[in-house]
């Protein structure tokens, strides 16, 4: 998984219930850390890292930054459909807290 996450788009699957047809994006490891570090919550980083080797974390910090440094001709730059995943996760967070709340 940690090899295909910079060649791949993250895994989508679709539920069918009697609630309804939920979309459903699975959550890849690059995601992960990148959102531990937007936190910059030092004891988060270190849990996550402890469930990676040395070199497998020193790879995602790599590929965070080969994928930081804009391309000849794109104007967006920073981790195009990861940042995309990334707010479609905050905005599902951030509904099914208003879900909880309302009942």
């Amino acid at each position: 998984e940690l090899a295909q996450q910079q060649l791949l788009p993250a895994q989508r699957f679709v539920l069918i219930s009697n609630l309804g047809v939920h979309a459903l994006t699975k959550v890849r490891p690059i995601d992960t850390f990148c959102q531990e570090l937007l936190k910059g919550d030092v004891g988060l980083l270190r849990d996550f890292s402890l469930q990676y080797t040395a070199e497998q974390t020193c790879a995602l910090c790599f590929q965070l930054l080969t994928c930081m440094v804009p391309k000849p001709g794109d104007t967006a730059g920073m981790l195009n459909s990861d940042v995309v995943g990334l707010s479609a996760v905050a905005a599902s967070e951030r509904r099914q807290q208003q879900q909880q709340r309302g009942q």
